[in-house]
């Protein structure tokens, strides 16, 4: 049996983890934070010129390496130097923070979506499989006997590959497929800044490659997140638990 409160729990919990965070570095002395950005220096320095120390062990040109510790040391000063610091602190922490927490909220949002669907095909069959084509056949084999099915190997491993394809269909054609499948309503402003939030992810998780093409995670983005990643299970859970009470705890 699927049960909401576990899912809503841990959502309330990891804003609270959060919300310490950004509290605790508010709180941060300015002698706090610059004893932290001058040890990384150090340590950052320290381990390069011991590998500078190892090449030139083995035989490379000194002068080469000496005028590379130079312009390594030059541009370590300015990365840890006082300017970035203040960028640090006041830009990319509280927004890559925000950035963190959108990323593990869509993270929560998605496994239960994942787990609700599994749910929902041990708990009614017919509907999971109810498509045309070589799934069609499938759906047959759940006329009668369907206790008896669910604890097949069989079925399992097909639940198995129908969950994980449901999982990697994008946001709006998994909602797509719970409304006609299951007959479940969701509101269609709900659903669209779900999508967009779960886009955002996407270009998140890939900004390694681009940082400028992904805008910044406001308090207003998080509020929203929070709100339609409770809303939309609540949603979805209500209507699960009410035609599926042996598979689904509201």
């Amino acid at each position: 049996m699927l049960e909401l409160y576990p899912y809503l729990q841990a959502i309330q919990q990891m804003e609270t983890q959060f919300e310490f965070l950004r509290c605790a570095l508010e709180g941060l002395s300015e002698k706090r934070t610059n004893d932290f950005f001058a040890t990384k220096h150090k340590l950052e320095i320290s381990d390069f010129r011991s590998r500078i120390e190892k090449l030139s062990a083995m035989g490379l040109d000194k002068s080469a390496l000496d005028l590379t510790l130079q312009h390594t040391e030059k541009t370590l000063k300015k990365k840890w130097g006082g300017e970035k610091r203040e960028l640090y602190r006041k830009q990319f922490v509280p927004d890559d923070l925000n950035k963190s927490e959108l990323l593990l909220l869509v993270a929560l949002f998605e496994g239960f979506l994942k787990d609700a669907y599994r749910a929902l095909v041990y708990a009614e069959p017919r509907r999971a499989f109810a498509s045309s084509g070589k799934q069609a056949s499938l759906k047959e084999m759940f006329v009668d006997n369907v206790e008896e099915w669910r604890k097949s190997k069989f079925f399992q491993e097909i639940a198995d590959d129908e969950v994980d394809r449901f999982d990697h269909l994008s946001f709006k054609d998994r909602i797509v497929a719970l409304t006609k499948r299951y007959e479940f309503k969701f509101e269609e402003k709900e659903v669209k800044v779900a999508h967009e939030l779960i886009e955002r992810r996407h270009k998140i998780s890939h900004c390694w490659t681009d940082r400028d093409e992904v805008k910044h995670v406001s308090p207003q983005d998080l509020g929203d997140a929070r709100r339609v990643f409770n809303s939309i299970p609540l949603r979805l859970a209500r209507q699960a638990s009410g035609k599926y009470p042996k598979h689904f705890k509201n």
